[in-house]
Order: structure tokens, then sequence, then C-alpha cells
């Protein structure tokens, strides 16, 4: 578990203006930005997208959810990019 609560281990705190942030996630998140926030990337694992996939020979879905995290910790905001 992440040093933040309610976190994945594969967590990882980003500034809003990196360049591994998408312009959507970072201009969604700095509508959102609170003196103190903080945005972390969350993989998720990839899903089977059809029943081959299910058994290693088809497409596999990933997505990515991004925290907005106030300055205590509070989940202020979740975005997804798939």
């Amino acid at each position: 578990m992440s040093a933040m609560a309610g976190l994945p281990a594969s967590a990882r705190r980003l500034q809003p203006d990196d360049g591994a942030v998408p312009p959507p996630v970072r201009t969604a998140a700095l509508a959102h930005w609170q003196p103190g926030a903080s945005l972390w990337r969350c993989p998720e694992p990839e899903q089977a997208r059809d029943l081959w996939a299910a058994y290693g020979c088809g497409q596999r879905a990933g997505s990515v959810q991004w925290q907005l995290r106030g300055a205590r910790g509070e989940l202020l905001q979740v975005f997804w990019q798939e």
C-alpha cells in the first residue's frame, strides 16, 4: 500500500505540468486544484475485452485512474484515461 491511504502500491505522484499527464486530465485536474493538492496516476490492471482475451489470445483493455487528492489526502476528484 502506498504512503497515502486508498492508493494502490503502483500509484505514482505527478505534477499537473508533467509531460506524462495527458492534456485532458491536466485541464480537468487544474480546474479542481486546491492549495496542497496532489495528482496521482493509478494504473488499473488490464481486463479481457472478449472471450479470446480471457485465454491470452485476444485484445486486452487497460485504463489509468488519476486521483486528485487534497492537502490532507482526501479524494477530491477521479479522472479516467483509456
